[in-house]
């Protein structure tokens, strides 16, 4: 039937345009994002960031063993794009199952990163060795020498705007502290120049 209105094997085996060659989460999005273009409603968009940290973040079979619970979660997941929403889930996931293994801790504070990463507009990050990679070209050259004046760790900035630091020790929450560090320089800076 819906064929016959013109919208095609959108689900099943025929469906044009794989799911499996995208990936579910991206394959979401674009869908997401074609309907709420095609509505007029895409008003705010958020910048995909690329994160490769390289620390187990996802929900196990031992806390959810429903897959279509464990999808419907994710999917929840990826539509959080404020911290206070992501607060509420947590919040909501500890009321329905108790006690949240590390792995899903791990998830909650990916998704932090990612949400503070757009906000900042930082591209990507990458744990490589023991370094985190940070891509910084939306920056101006003179704002990140400001912003990085007082970091600790940094080994270098390369001319294409990748920041790299040295993590003592390789932990999502290593990583969320540098990006809390980042917005309060950020935030700090543009009081300044406000007040001037």
């Amino acid at each position: 039937d819906m064929e016959i209105r013109g919208v095609g094997n959108l689900l099943g085996a025929e469906q044009h345009g794989s799911v499996a060659s995208v990936g579910y989460d991206m394959y979401c999005q674009l869908l997401e994002e074609c309907v709420l273009e095609l509505k007029h409603e895409n008003k705010s968009y958020y910048g995909e960031v690329e994160i490769k940290l390289n620390i187990p973040a996802f929900i196990p079979e031992s806390f959810i063993y429903n897959e279509s619970e464990q999808l419907k979660l994710y999917r929840r997941l990826h539509r959080c794009h404020e911290i206070d929403e992501l607060a509420l889930f947590q919040a909501e996931l500890e009321d329905r199952f108790g006690e949240l293994p590390p792995e899903v801790d791990n998830l909650l504070l990916l998704v932090k990163i990612r949400i503070l990463c757009q906000f900042l507009k930082i591209e990507s990050l990458e744990i490589i060795k023991g370094h985190l990679k940070v891509n910084l070209k939306n920056y101006e050259d003179l704002e990140l020498a400001q912003i990085l004046r007082k970091f600790d760790g940094v080994i270098s900035l390369s001319s294409q705007k990748i920041l790299t630091l040295e993590l003592e020790d390789v932990k999502m929450q290593k990583v969320e502290e540098f990006i809390q560090k980042f917005i309060t320089r950020k935030l700090d800076l543009e009081k300044l120049k406000n007040n001037v």
